[in-house]
């Protein structure tokens, strides 16, 4: 519904939207700038079966906005707009109106993807509330079984079929995974297909063993902090990319964050601290400081020399999982 610069018509037609539902039907309304913000200040009064409001970048909002107790609301504000309310507001530092509106013809493209993301993240959870939606059992549900086909059946076809086909039109739409640490992973259906046929399931230690911590359920993702234990027996190039095997055992606590979009896996970022696991497999010496924080007595900076490198191995992640197993601030003494 474009607004077309008639403030009265268009908030006639915003009284009417309920007019061809049913009775126990409800509806929400997404708008965007000066749009926004006549629909901030239309609802302010009770209408009929509304239950939820979502205003991008308004261009100004009611001095004194006050909604019906069963309206949800989100505003999402650009960081250069110096103002803000007292509804449920957000602020996207660094941004301009039209952040969130990818415009690949323009002269001025002020499209933000990280503020994009974030901002629709906290849309759907406004959209869920007024629409009185749960999906965090679903959501969890898909991801245990993306987590059994890629782990435990090693199956790359049905680790898939857990993921979103994405289109072509838009980034915003591409499937992506990304082991952080290495940057290895896949963008796109295709190649993330070949990643975990290739690469990631044949190449997975028989010792792997993955144990949860915690999970925390969003609106549209899961954050899971995971204890990984293996003994390196072979290469796994998403890990330890390029070296061959040890023999170690290595323990690391991963923390994995998957967004969904609908009901499918839509991008992964997965985090660990490597410096611990080339600790555990012998590819990194703490004693091996540079000569030139050691050398002369002081460094480059004049403080004191540096007698090792301040990384831990597998007892880092023996303290997340117990945090009686190990002392605090070792690294600070001396």
């Amino acid at each position: 519904m474009p607004f077309k610069g008639n403030k009265k018509e268009y908030d006639s037609r915003l009284q009417r939207i309920a007019d061809d539902l049913e009775s126990g039907e409800r509806y929400a309304v997404v708008a965007y700038g000066e749009a926004a913000a006549l629909v901030l200040e239309a609802c302010t009064k009770p209408m009929p079966q509304l239950c939820a409001i979502v205003a991008y970048y308004p261009t100004t909002v009611p001095a004194n906005m006050t909604f019906p107790p069963s309206l949800h609301v989100a505003v999402h504000l650009a960081g250069s707009q110096n103002f803000g309310t007292k509804a449920n507001s957000y602020t996207y530092p660094d941004t301009e109106v039209g952040f969130a509106e990818h415009r690949a013809t323009d002269d001025h493209n002020v499209y933000n993807k990280a503020s994009t993301r974030l901002a629709w993240s906290r849309t759907l959870a406004c959209l869920r509330k007024g629409f009185n939606i749960e999906c965090s059992a679903e959501m969890e549900e898909l991801w245990e079984r993306h987590l059994l086909q890629a782990f435990s059946r090693k199956d790359a076809d049905r680790t898939m079929a857990t993921m979103y086909e994405d289109g072509d039109s838009n980034d915003d739409d591409v499937l992506h995974v990304n082991h952080v640490p290495t940057m290895v992973g896949g963008t796109g259906y295709h190649d993330l297909h070949e990643f975990y046929s290739h690469e990631f399931i044949p190449h997975s230690p028989p010792s792997l063993k993955l144990h949860l911590l915690s999970r925390t359920v969003g609106t549209d993702r899961i954050v899971d902090e995971l204890l990984l234990r293996f003994r390196h027996t072979q290469e796994i190039p998403w890990l330890l990319p390029r070296v061959p095997p040890t023999d170690r055992e290595v323990e690391v606590v991963i923390v994995v964050v998957v967004t969904l979009r609908g009901n499918k896996l839509a991008r992964e970022n997965i985090y660990w601290d490597q410096a611990s696991v080339l600790m555990q497999v012998g590819l990194l010496d703490p004693a091996l400081v540079p000569q030139t924080f050691k050398a002369t007595g002081k460094n480059l900076d004049g403080k004191d020399t540096v007698d090792r490198l301040p990384v831990t191995g597998a007892e880092a992640a023996w303290m997340v999982v117990d945090e009686q197993s190990e002392d605090n601030n070792k690294l600070l003494e001396g």
